[in-house]
């Protein structure tokens, strides 16, 4: 873990997997409280939060899917978001 609040793929993946700490959850085996995905469209963000899902139990929120919906929903918000996503 470095000593700067990130910790390295491997290692996180390592934590998840670590039998020894099957007891405790991935959150008490890590200093983690949120972990950050970005990356171009197309480039697996989805597919790596997916595979996060799955292997570590976390709870997935994509800000992309929100301001989609926040679209779809026709608000105020939505429709300067709208406006932003086409420019």
């Amino acid at each position: 873990k470095n000593h700067d609040g990130t910790i390295d793929f491997t290692e996180f993946v390592k934590l998840v997997d670590d039998p020894s700490l099957s007891h405790l959850s991935w959150r008490l085996r890590s200093a983690f409280r949120a972990i950050l995905v970005i990356g171009g469209p197309g480039s697996g963000k989805g597919l790596l939060c997916d595979n996060l899902v799955k292997k570590a139990g976390i709870v997935h929120c994509s800000s992309g899917d929100m301001l989609r919906d926040e679209v779809k929903l026709g608000t105020p918000l939505g429709m300067e978001i709208s406006n932003i996503m086409k420019q």
